[in-house]
């Protein structure tokens, strides 16, 4: 059996002190200095956090445009999470797990954060 997948997570009370907010927002400055500080992040095991509603999982996400029109598209039965399959979603984005663009020992989650944004957009 493959490993669990770990994802990156801050406590959902870091992002209380912040300001919540439902779904996307793009007044992400007002968050990046509470949430990429040292010992903030972490990793945990996927299992443990989807439900779980003290953490928060950080999730880049990509818009693509062109001339006033987005990109969307419906999930299809390949996608990662059988919840999606059939719905329709404006934008790619995943979880961040260690693998993304993290050299050895960096505790720099935002570098991480922005190397899985990376990751997301289309060539």
């Amino acid at each position: 059996m493959p490993p669990e997948e770990q994802v990156l997570v801050i406590e959902r009370k870091v992002l209380e002190k912040v300001g919540m907010f439902q779904g996307l927002t793009f007044d992400v400055d007002n968050y990046l200095g509470e949430i990429f500080v040292q010992g903030v992040p972490r990793f945990m095991p996927r299992s443990q956090v989807e439900e779980n509603p003290a953490y928060k999982q950080l999730i880049p996400y990509v818009l693509m445009s062109y001339q006033d029109k987005y990109l969307s598209y419906i999930r299809g039965r390949r996608a990662g999470e059988a919840r999606l399959v059939g719905n329709r979603s404006i934008g790619i984005g995943g979880h961040i797990n260690p693998t993304d663009d993290m050299p050895l020992f960096n505790t720099d989650f935002y570098e991480t954060y922005l190397g899985s944004v990376r990751r997301n957009q289309p060539y």
